[in-house]
């Protein structure tokens, strides 16, 4: 194979693989209060909780598996049937079960406690956020439009940097992006997400906050890309994992919206839309 046919197949997998990713979120997310979501969620999660367990090992331990996944597992759970009150609980019994899991062991596997408290609360917040929006504030299009505008800005940075990106933004982490990407993200997503608002998903936001969420998701997902960015680079690995062909493992896909989730929750609350 020349590596003009092997450039061709990557993207041509790159591209089938990231059709289907998207195929099955929006399956899954168009109807925010089905339990297809909260499925997906929870695999989604319980995979990336192994990913971090791999990426954290190097810089602060092990942590222990067995209390954090159950700490997540919780919190989903809480989420799921209670609301922001469940998914604390949640929170609460994963943080016993590790305090547990150290009373149980040699006192010197209590090093193992803040890998434990980092992927549990990492992952119970960004994926158990997501449940709270069928249960208290969303109308049905909300999830979606967050998840697809998450995806405007990732391919505005990437298209605008590639096109006229020059000046670095964060070279020690991430030497391909830059400032001219990030100003094409958050014009991009601002943009997509009023049009989503106002067009495609009952969301009911109105003009100007759809505009404002989109700024806030470019910028908080760009927080969130750079959070593993800095993970993997401690590491020293390329990607979190090999689960998807092209693209690396879930939170070489998942950065960005770990943190967007939780952060869009808790700004529709303040403002009680």
């Amino acid at each position: 194979m020349t590596p003009k046919e092997s450039k061709l197949k990557n993207f041509l997998l790159r591209s089938a693989v990231g059709i289907g990713w998207a195929a099955v979120f929006i399956f899954c997310a168009w109807n925010g209060s089905s339990w297809r979501w909260a499925v997906l969620a929870t695999v989604l999660a319980v995979g990336s909780i192994f990913e971090l367990k791999k990426l954290l090992t190097p810089i602060m331990g092990k942590p222990f598996l067995l209390a954090a996944v159950a700490g997540v597992l919780a919190a989903l759970g809480g989420a799921w049937l209670f609301g922001a009150e469940g998914l604390l609980l949640g929170l609460l019994a994963g943080t016993l079960l590790s305090l547990i899991g150290v009373v149980r062991i040699e006192a010197k596997e209590a090093g193992r406690l803040p890998a434990t408290f980092f992927v549990t609360l990492y992952l119970a917040l960004g994926f158990g956020a997501t449940l709270l929006f069928p249960a208290e504030i969303a109308t049905e299009g909300r999830l979606l439009l967050v998840i697809a505008t998450l995806w405007i800005a990732d391919t505005g940075a990437y298209l605008v940097g590639s096109l006229i990106g020059k000046h670095k933004l964060v070279p020690r982490l991430s030497p391909k992006k830059s400032w001219e990407g990030l100003i094409g993200s958050i014009l991009l997503a601002a943009v997509g997400s009023w049009v989503l608002d106002r067009w495609l998903l009952d969301s009911q936001l109105g003009t100007e906050f759809a505009l404002s969420l989109g700024v806030v998701v470019a910028l908080v997902g760009l927080v969130g890309d750079l959070v593993i960015s800095a993970l993997k680079r401690k590491a020293e690995v390329k990607d979190t994992g090999t689960l998807l062909p092209g693209h690396g493992g879930l939170l070489d896909r998942l950065d960005g919206f770990v943190l967007v989730m939780p952060t869009v929750w808790l700004l529709l609350r303040l403002v009680e839309m």
